[in-house]
């Protein structure tokens, strides 16, 4: 196995703050030998990389990647390397996946899937390269072109791409926990060169025939989806907040609004745009892909949905039910409302009676409250979502049922100097305007004595806009410890502001004063029983993050008081996400967390404090989401767990991954994210379960590719190390075998990670006694199961065999199958390869290379050219054999 990077105990210098004395001695270290090697071995900050770049110090930039690899369990690491992409090239993102690979089990999450987004975005990073498809397409489309591999290419090219970027300003409070990727970098997605929708337009004519207008929007559909299920993959878009196409889409109609937008707008402004040429032109082709968008699972297609529903072309009763269909909150939340509120101004008057009165209800009843953060004043909020369209109805003139009207004027009897913003403005949650956003301001509350600073917030709360920024949230983020001693007057005037609270047990910044913790903690304890519940969540949070420095004494009450709140949820029901995700978002997995924090460093079940032990037992005993969430997350930390108390694991948490228990799906889904494999005896009580994985038709393709590299880890370290894992090489044939195609890529991959590094020599010695003999003895011989979904993989394994490249090649290439005539992704490799292999045995490489090519066209493959010549080179008496001059035809 790969060593483990070596941790960052303390902050290296950076360029800013070293001497030219130091300048000097960095550059003396590295003009002289290996930079590469000088580099990964004295491990400066890489925040020297432009610098070095500048002197001429590192070329070419796949020599960084040790350097790197040293650097992957450094926050600012990403962070650096994000803000130098224009560095590296798609060859340094190959070795880079490789080394990352092999510790991606020991990283935390956050910074495994940023490594991973890193290495993708330097896959595609262009490097100034004349790669311009629409300045190629666009000549074809205005001539009429509508064929399919026009229409194809112009959808990709506005189809956004992920961005990464240098993030404008970091969090930089000292106690500040980076969560997610873009708490590191800036994430963003982006059309090709900047192209917007209007330029598309323009190129394609309006007198297209409507068939052609059908067929490019389905392509562009097509595109779209693909965009959205990365970005909600990725994390910035779906779910119940703000998302990336909300902020890059506030409009899907013309608004100005939408000036200097990027990203999701020019597709979406293609699309509304052509939707609209044919209805006009071909209503029922037009209502075919309306009907589409409408029950997308995307919110920003069906907002495209609402969009068209303003035109006539739909029927009223159509039109209507569009909105009857939305889910609840999007009517009055997210960049939705603003299609909502244009849909009822264009039609509302053309709805049946009955639409409108179902209608009117559903604007009555409002949003649902658990769509709103905690520490918001949801009562006020939804009353102002429910304010907002109804007195803007009113506004227009249309007429109310008469329960409308009354919870109209209820509202405007508890908030009577609420007033609609401009018509405009209608639906619009974060309006731009002068160049400014409007936030927070926590000077409202200057000057205001403690004893009034609940009492003042709240009245400026009750007076403001819906849309104005929060001055309370404001206070909390820059001055918790005010916060804390106004809510604490409050506190004892009885006054227990929910919303408030929440507020400040949600925010992320260290304490001025020592006391601070301490007294919110005990202010909990003292909490009214009958609300208590109100604020378990966000306390969950607050009690995981302070679970090292509070003390036991209030720390374990308080515990148990939100256990309390937290274990009455006894209802089953689905995960709204990944179950693991959903589990370390609850207050159960927080719960979790504290354990799991306080665990002792010793070794036994005896070593367990009894409190500690029974608060587990609690856990993964509850009953209902919650319990099963609790157990999810222990799931994860089974490896760990196993190590410290295994008694306890063997009988409480062991049983939980036999398929016969209900909870089996749902932890073995989280055990993925482990981050060890777990000892030979774990593995031994688990081991029916964990074959049973790759037998089993449901299981998602991501489990089978990460449990079929654990597979392959678990023979490397019986074969390397007699590590004892009680598993055989015919037992995970059969595994493998069962699992299928799915999953044999990945156990290439995995074979292939431990080929990384190391000199020829010590290659071979590694295929020949640990990598080889797992492979012969693994790989399935099925021949169904060898495709060309492995052949990338394959040849990457056997170049990396250094000097067994001969007789690799001979075990390895009778499983290779040729390759897409697309791609030859794996022929430009291989054409790339150390010379090494082609000075060992170039024949192998022209049996490697057949075996890849097929019989692939004349002209048809990139790259192979390059590596025939190579072969020439070393072996010139090759030319005259039948296989290479057909491969040589085929270059």
């Amino acid at each position: 196995m790969t060593d483990a990077p070596a941790p960052h105990t303390t902050a290296r210098r950076t360029p800013e703050d070293a001497t030219e004395f130091e300048r000097e001695q960095l550059r003396f270290l590295l003009s002289d030998g290996d930079p590469a090697a000088t580099l990964s071995e004295i491990n400066p900050s890489l925040a020297w990389l432009p610098v070095l770049w500048r002197m001429s110090l590192i070329r070419p930039d796949t020599q960084l990647a040790a350097w790197i690899e040293r650097n992957f369990d450094d926050e600012d690491a990403v962070k650096d390397v994000v803000a130098n992409l224009r560095f590296f090239r798609p060859e340094t993102a190959t070795v880079l996946e490789a080394r990352l690979n092999a510790h991606i089990d020991r990283l935390s999450p956050l910074l495994a899937k940023s490594w991973l987004l890193i290495i993708r975005q330097m896959k595609t990073f262009r490097h100034g390269v004349l790669d311009n498809d629409w300045y190629e397409v666009a000549p074809r489309m205005k001539r009429g072109d509508a064929s399919t591999d026009t229409l194809t290419r112009v959808a990709e090219v506005l189809r956004p791409k992920l961005t990464l970027d240098k993030r404008t300003f970091y969090n930089e409070e000292d106690d500040f926990k980076p969560e997610r990727p873009s708490d590191l970098m800036s994430i963003k997605y982006e059309v090709d060169d900047g192209l917007t929708g209007d330029e598309v337009l323009e190129a394609w004519p309006e007198s297209a025939p409507a068939e052609a207008d059908n067929r490019f929007l389905a392509s562009l559909s097509t595109a779209l989806n693909v965009a959205l299920e990365d970005a909600t993959e990725v994390g910035v878009d779906g779910g119940v907040r703000y998302g990336i196409t909300d902020y890059d889409v506030p409009s899907v109609a013309r608004h100005d609004q939408n000036n200097y937008r990027s990203g999701f707008y020019p597709i979406v402004r293609v699309m509304a745009n052509l939707w609209e040429r044919l209805a006009a032109k071909s209503p029922q082709r037009a209502l075919d892909i309306f009907d589409n968008w409408a029950v997308s699972g995307f919110r920003l297609t069906r907002r495209l949905a609402l969009f068209a529903a303003a035109n006539p072309v739909v029927p009223p009763i159509v039109a209507a039910n569009t909105l009857m269909y939305l889910p609840q909150p999007e009517l009055f939340l997210t960049g939705t409302t603003v299609e909502v509120f244009r849909l009822v101004r264009s039609r509302w008057n053309t709805f049946p009676s009955e639409s409108q009165v179902e209608l009117l209800h559903r604007f009555v009843d409002g949003p649902p409250p658990d769509w709103f953060r905690d520490g918001a004043d949801i009562e006020q909020r939804i009353a102002r979502c429910r304010f907002d369209i109804l007195a803007e109805m009113e506004r227009d003139g249309f007429s109310l049922t008469t329960e409308a009207k009354d919870a109209l004027a209820d509202i405007r009897t508890r908030w009577p100097i609420w007033q609609l913003r401009p018509s405009d403005q209608a639906g619009f949650h974060l309006w731009i305007g002068g160049g400014e956003i409007i936030v927070g301001n926590a000077a409202t509350l200057d000057g205001v004595a403690d004893d009034e600073l609940v009492a003042v917030a709240e009245r400026i709360a009750a007076n403001a806009d819906f849309f104005e920024g929060d001055a309370w949230n404001a206070l909390c983020q820059g001055d918790p410890d005010r916060a804390l001693r106004g809510l604490a007057r409050a506190v004892s005037r009885d006054h227990w502001s929910v919303e408030f609270w929440r507020e400040l047990l949600w925010v992320r910044k260290a304490y001025a004063q020592t006391t601070t913790a301490a007294l919110i903690a005990d202010l909990l304890l003292k909490w009214p029983e009958a609300s208590f519940e109100k604020i378990a969540t966000p306390a969950s949070a607050w009690i995981d993050e302070h679970a090292k420095t509070l003390d036991e004494a209030l720390l374990w009450p308080l515990w148990d008081r939100i256990a309390d709140a937290t274990l009455r949820d006894t209802d089953a029901r689905p995960a709204m996400n990944d179950i693991f995700t959903d589990a370390l978002n609850s207050s159960s997995g927080r719960l979790i967390e504290v354990l799991i924090r306080k665990m002792p460093s010793a070794i036994g079940d005896d070593a367990v404090p009894p409190a500690l032990k029974a608060r587990l037992d609690r856990m993964a005993n509850s009953r209902g989401h919650a319990g099963k969430l609790a157990r999810v997350r222990l799931a994860a930390e089974v490896s760990m767990l196993f190590q410290r108390a295994p008694l306890w694991t063997a009988e409480r948490l062991v049983p939980l991954f036999d398929w016969s228990s209900p909870d089996a799906a749902d932890v073995w889904s989280a055990r993925k994210y482990s981050n060890y494999v777990g000892s030979p005896d774990l593995f031994r009580l688990t081991k029916q379960a964990f074959l049973e994985i790759f037998a089993r038709p449901n299981t998602p393709d991501e489990e089978l590719r990460v449990y079929s590299e654990w597979l392959i880890a678990i023979l490397i370290a019986n074969q390397s190390k007699e590590a004892n894992y009680p598993i055989t090489p015919p037992e995970a044939r059969v595994a493998l075998r069962r699992a299928g195609v799915r999953a044999l890529s990945n156990v290439a991959h995995r074979l292939t990670t431990e080929l990384t590094g190391g000199t020829p020599a010590e290659r071979a010695v590694r295929w020949r006694t640990v990598v080889g003999p797992v492979f012969t003895s693994t790989w399935p011989l099925d021949v169904e199961l060898q495709t060309s979904a492995t052949t990338y993989k394959l040849a990457q394994l056997v170049r990396n065999t250094g000097d067994a490249f001969a007789e690799a090649a001979d075990v390895v290439i009778p499983f290779i199958r040729p390759e897409d005539g697309r791609s030859h992704s794996t022929v430009f490799a291989i054409a790339e390869a150390e010379d090494a292999i082609y000075a060992a045995a170039p024949s192998k490489v022209l049996d490697l290379l057949a075996a890849v090519v097929g019989d692939g066209s004349v002209g048809s493959v990139y790259g192979l050219d390059k590596a025939m010549n190579r072969i020439l080179e070393h072996d010139p008496k090759l030319a005259d054999t039948r296989k290479f001059q057909k491969m040589f035809s085929v270059a």
